[in-house]
C-alpha cells in the first residue's frame, strides 16, 4: 500500500479591504473576527488560505490537495466565491501617487468566480465550494452575509470549516456579526454607473433588443441596482460615448424614428419595455442618453431613421450640432420625448446630458448646442461631467458634476446639489477604484460624499468591453485596460459570464460597501445630527477632504463599528 500525501493548511480571516495575491504577506495583515451590521445591509469579508500537499510519495492519490470549504450560519443570506486573479498590462499611468499597491504589470485580485460553488436555495444558511490547491500560493474566498431586514438583533456566528475530500474536518474558524436592530435606509443620493449596451451585443453575439439580449440586459442591470446604483443611462439613441471621432459604436437605439413627407414619426414601444424593466429591477432615474458628441458638442449623435422604408444613418459625426437638419431634428423629438416620459411618470426622475467632458475652449461650442435645446428641457435637469468651474459660473451648466480631484473648485462655488465622479485621468491623491489601488481608497468615497453633502456621483464604466475610442471589442477576461489606454479597473465593474449572468468583482462589491457606509452615516444624522456626525467621521484626524483622507482599511472599518454602536445606542 502507497503512503498517503499530508496537506498543510493555513488560514486567516482578513476584512473585504484586503486584496491577497499569492506572495501576499497574509500573516502581517490583520485579522479580524467579528463586525456589525444593519438589517439589510451586506456584510462582507474573506477567508484567505494556503492549502498544499507535501507529497511523501510519487504515487500520492490524485485527490491531494482537494477539499471544500462550507459556510453555515442561523440566518438566510449566505454565500461564497472565489477570488480569481485577472492580468493587468498597464495597472496605473506613470504619474502614480505612492497609494498603490503595486504597478507592475501582473495578475491582480479582482473577479469573484462562482465556480465550484454549491448552494442549495432551499439551505440560504449556508454555502460550500469546491476547491483544488494547485500552489502553496495564498488565495482568498469572499464571503457574503445580505442580513435579512427581519432577521433578530444580536450575534449572528458564521462557521467556516475546511473538509478533506473524505468528509473530515480538518479546521474550523469562525466570524461573529452583530446585527443591530435598525434597517439601512434607501440610499440618498443619486448613483449612475453607465451602462455600454453595444458590449452585450458585441460579448455575446445577441442582436440589440432581441429577446436575449433583452434577458441578459436585464441581468446586468440588476446587479447595477442590487449594489447601490438607481440611475440608469437610457440608450434613446446610441450613446454618443467613448467613440473615435467619425466613427460609431454598434448601434443601440431605443427610439424607433420616421421620416417622411417632412415630418418625423417615433415609435416609443421599446422605450417603455426598457423603462418598465429598470423599474422591475429597482432603478429609480433615467439619464437620457447625450444630445451632442463628446468633447465639446461640434457633432450630432448617431441617431438611425427610416425613411421612404430604409434605415438611414440621418446623424453623426458627419453632420454638424448646429445644423439646421439637427435643429428640426431636435425641435420635433425633444416635445415627442418629454411628453412621452411625463406619460410614463418619470417626467421628475428623468435628466438630460448635452456633452461629456467638455473643457474650457470648449465653452462657446457647448453654449451653441445648449441654446437648440433650452427651452425644451426647461423643465429638465441637464447634467454634464465637466471638470472646468468656468461652465457653471457662466452659467452655462447648472448641474455639473466635476472629477473629484476638480470639485473643490466647484465647493468654493457653493454649487447646489453638487454632484462628483471620476474615470481614467483621476489616478493621483483622490479616491478611486483601479486593480492596483488598495480597497480602503475605494470604500473613503462614501465618507466623503458624506462629509460633503454631495447629491450623486457618476462612474463612467460599467460594463465597457471596447477598445478606447470603441475601435474594437475587447475580452475583458484578458484585457482590463482598454487595450492599453486606462488603468485596469476604471472602464468596467462586472464580467459577462459564460451564461449572460453577471460576475462581480471585489471594486463593485467594495463601492457598494461605500454607499452602504453612507447609508448608515445618514442613518446616524438622522437620530444625532450632521454636525455630530461629521464630527464621528474627523475625530482623531486634522480634516477629510477629496484629496485628503485617511489610508488604511482599519480607520474605515472602526468607523463603521463606532457609527453602529451609536445608532444601536441612539434608536428607540
Amino acid at each position: 500500500m502507497s503512503e498517503l500525501s499530508s496537506t498543510a493548511l493555513e488560514l486567516r480571516l482578513v476584512s473585504s479591504l484586503e486584496k491577497i495575491f499569492p506572495d501576499s504577506d497574509v500573516f502581517s495583515i490583520r485579522e479580524y473576527t467579528e463586525y456589525s451590521a444593519l438589517k439589510g445591509e451586506v456584510l462582507s469579508f474573506q477567508l484567505a488560505f494556503r492549502m498544499y500537499p507535501l507529497l511523501q510519495r510519487a504515487e500520492a492519490p490524485k485527490e491531494s490537495g482537494r477539499f471544500e470549504i462550507q459556510a453555515k450560519t442561523d440566518i438566510p443570506g449566505l454565500s461564497i466565491r472565489k477570488v480569481c486573479q485577472i492580468p493587468s498590462g498597464l495597472p496605473a499611468f506613470s504619474n502614480h501617487d505612492d497609494n498603490y499597491l503595486r504597478t507592475a504589470p501582473g495578475l491582480y485580485p479582482d473577479l469573484l468566480s462562482t465556480d465550484g460553488v454549491n448552494i442549495d436555495p432551499t439551505q440560504p444558511h449556508q454555502a460550500a465550494i469546491q476547491m483544488h490547491a494547485l500552489t502553496s500560493g495564498w488565495q482568498s474566498l469572499w464571503i457574503d452575509l445580505t442580513v435579512p431586514e427581519d432577521a433578530a438583533p444580536g450575534e449572528h456566528p458564521v462557521t467556516i470549516g475546511v473538509y478533506d475530500p473524505n468528509g473530515s474536518l480538518r479546521k474550523q474558524v469562525t466570524v461573529t456579526i452583530t446585527v443591530i436592530d435598525a434597517v439601512l435606509p434607501k440610499l440618498s443620493l443619486i448613483h449612475t454607473e453607465w451602462f455600454s449596451y453595444d458590449c452585450i451585443e458585441n460579448y455575446y453575439g445577441v442582436p440589440a433588443l432581441s429577446e436575449r439580449w433583452w434577458e441578459i440586459t436585464a441581468n446586468f442591470i440588476r446587479t447595477a441596482a442590487r449594489r447601490n446604483c438607481n440611475m440608469i443611462l437610457t440608450p434613446i439613441f446610441t450613446p454618443p460615448l467613448d467613440t473615435v471621432v467619425g466613427g460609431e459604436r454598434t448601434p443601440v437605439q431605443l427610439v424607433r424614428m420616421e421620416y417622411q413627407n417632412g415630418s418625423y414619426q417615433f415609435d416609443f414601444s421599446d422605450l417603455d419595455r426598457f423603462v418598465r424593466l429598470c423599474q422591475e429591477l429597482g432603478m429609480e432615474y433615467f439619464e437620457m442618453a447625450h444630445l451632442f458628441t463628446q468633447w465639446g458638442a461640434k457633432c450630432t449623435p448617431n441617431i438611425y431613421v427610416w425613411e421612404n422604408g430604409e434605415l438611414t444613418h440621418r446623424f453623426g459625426w458627419h453632420v454638424s450640432a448646429v445644423s439646421p437638419e439637427y435643429r428640426e431634428f431636435l425641435d420635433s423629438f425633444l416635445p415627442a420625448l418629454t411628453a412621452h416620459l411625463r406619460e410614463l411618470q418619470i417626467a421628475d426622475k428623468s435628466w438630460f446630458h448635452i456633452s461629456d467632458e467638455p473643457v474650457a475652449s470648449m465653452l462657446e461650442d457647448y453654449k451653441a448646442a445648449k441654446a437648440l435645446v433650452q427651452e425644451h428641457l426647461k423643465d429638465f435637469p441637464i447634467i454634464d461631467a465637466l471638470s472646468h468651474v468656468e461652465f457653471y459660473q457662466e452659467g452655462l451648466c447648472a448641474h455639473p458634476v466635476p472629477g473629484n480631484d476638480a470639485v473643490h473648485d466647484f465647493i468654493d462655488e457653493k454649487v447646489p446639489n453638487l454632484w462628483t465622479y471620476y474615470c481614467c485621468a483621476q489616478g493621483r491623491d483622490v479616491s478611486n477604484l483601479f486593480f492596483a489601488m488598495p480597497s480602503a481608497r475605494n470604500r473613503i468615497l462614501g465618507v466623503q460624499l458624506y462629509l460633503y453633502q454631495m447629491a450623486g456621483f457618476l462612474h463612467w464604466g460599467y460594463n465597457f468591453y471596447n477598445s478606447q475610442y470603441s475601435l474594437y471589442p475587447i475580452n475583458p477576461y484578458v484585457t482590463t485596460d482598454a487595450d492599453g489606454a486606462f488603468p485596469s479597473g476604471d472602464a468596467f465593474l462586472v464580467y459577462p459570464g459564460a451564461d449572460g449572468q453577471t460576475l462581480e468583482s471585489i471594486r463593485l462589491m467594495v463601492q457598494s460597501e461605500a454607499f452602504q457606509d453612507l447609508r448608515a452615516l445618514k442613518l446616524l444624522e438622522e437620530l444625532i445630527g450632521y454636525e455630530q456626525t461629521a464630527a464621528v467621521i474627523q475625530e482623531g484626524i486634522a480634516s477629510i477632504t477629496f484629496y485628503s483622507y485617511p489610508k488604511s482599511a482599519d480607520y474605515l472599518l472602526n468607523l463603521r463599528k463606532r457609527v453602529n454602536a451609536l445608532i444601536k445606542e441612539h434608536i428607540k
